[in-house]
């Protein structure tokens, strides 16, 4: 219940395992605002939450949302510290990859995102071997100093795809 929830966050407010409950919560009722105060809240406390990148990957999804959806600016740096937590978190990795894609820095991205695919299982050679032949073109591609802006378009859309077969 959201309000025993909410008494007891009054009487614990340093209990951060329930911020991020209730960030939780909130966030999944598209109540950003406030689910990202009880991230702050959450990260604030100090203890194994503040420790754990998975909760600033939310933190950092959660205050996209509240700026439509776009990474760039504070998320961004919200995903910094979950990297600088565990550099091969993979949703991390996935969402650095997306900022880097947002802005146009594809060679960020692609450096991201090949550090997924390092991370796919032994046991998924299908999505292995499909993102690796990707990211040499990408390599490629990306290795030029002047590209069109279709080429670009293009791009974008194979690096989507990349981190798509990366997640599946």
């Amino acid at each position: 219940n959201l309000g025993e929830l909410e008494r007891h966050l009054q009487r614990n407010p340093g209990d951060a395992r329930a911020w991020a409950i209730y960030a939780r919560v909130r966030a999944e009722r598209g109540e950003f605002a406030v689910a990202e105060s009880a991230y702050a809240q959450a990260v604030a406390a100090r203890g194994r939450v503040a420790l754990d990148p998975a909760i600033w990957c939310e933190y950092a999804e959660t205050v996209a949302m509240g700026n439509g959806g776009r990474l760039a600016g504070r998320p961004e740096t919200l995903i910094a510290r979950a990297l600088q937590l565990n550099p091969r978190h993979p949703r991390a990795l996935e969402m650095a990859g997306s900022a880097a894609i947002e802005q146009e820095r594809y060679v960020e991205a692609l450096q991201h995102w090949e550090q997924l695919l390092e991370l796919l299982p032994v046991d998924a050679p299908q999505h292995h071997a499909k993102a690796e032949q990707r990211n040499e073109q990408y390599r490629h591609r990306l290795e030029g100093e002047t590209q069109n802006r279709d080429q670009r378009d293009t791009d974008l859309a194979e690096l989507q795809t990349l981190r798509d077969d990366c997640l599946v």
